[in-house]
């Protein structure tokens, strides 16, 4: 064989194939790629490739419609099942990279994270939402707007320095510590600083970040282009 291919079609971690064989079993994923016109393939893949030759058949014969569409929904949705987003599996490469474990480990634990990272981003986005969500409602706007409206006006009542230091700084840990957390990483200063609130609508658009692979797992923008 030549030109072979040298990365799982599923994680695309590093594999080996064998000379004498048609497929190989990812040591990282644990999915068989099956190597195919030149290329490798997972098993779902060849499952649907399989179907898309077959369905034609199925027509001519005139088998009936519900056999059809069952034939397609199922490899469609066993693909779906195994089909892992390029960015979750950047993830799990970055987690692998930082490791300080032993190479026999750091697999294991790659394999988990393959096996685990779905469920995991689906968990944070919906965490996310819901905090986008909140920290776009009105009252919540309203109330972090008064506290920076009380630091606009703020005129210390004293000529002590310190005490002026700590009642500045106790304003400044309240917009800190505001909840719930995005109200405060709304554009406020500058042009929209004389803005009394954002719409719902705006808001969860200027938020809109915050559902970006980079901002959900916290790792630097560049990593995930």
């Amino acid at each position: 064989m030549t030109n072979i291919p040298e990365k799982c079609s599923r994680c695309g971690a590093p594999i080996e194939l064998d000379p004498y064989k048609d497929f190989v079993k990812c040591s990282y994923c644990g999915s068989t790629n099956i190597f195919e016109n030149g290329r490798l393939i997972s098993k779902s893949d060849k499952y649907l490739n399989k179907v898309g030759e077959y369905i034609p058949k199925l027509k001519q014969k005139k088998v009936f419609i519900p056999l059809i569409v069952f034939s397609i929904l199922v490899p469609v949705g066993i693909y779906k099942v195994n089909y892992i987003d390029d960015f979750l599996v950047k993830e799990c490469e970055i987690r692998d990279a930082r490791s300080s474990v032993s190479e026999f480990v750091a697999r294991k634990n790659y394999k988990k994270c393959l096996r685990n990272i779905k469920s995991e981003w689906k968990k944070k986005v919906k965490e996310v939402r819901v905090e986008i969500k909140n920290s776009c409602k009105i009252v919540n706007q309203k109330a972090y707007r008064s506290i920076l409206d009380e630091q606009a006006v703020y005129e210390p009542e004293t000529d002590n320095k310190y005490f002026i230091f700590l009642e500045e700084q106790e304003i400044r840990d309240r917009l800190n510590n505001f909840e719930p957390k995005f109200t405060k990483d709304l554009p406020w200063s500058e042009k929209y600083y004389f803005a009394e609130i954002f719409s719902v609508k705006e808001c969860k658009k200027l938020l809109s970040s915050k559902l970006k692979p980079y901002s959900i797992f916290k790792r630097p923008k560049r990593l995930f282009e």
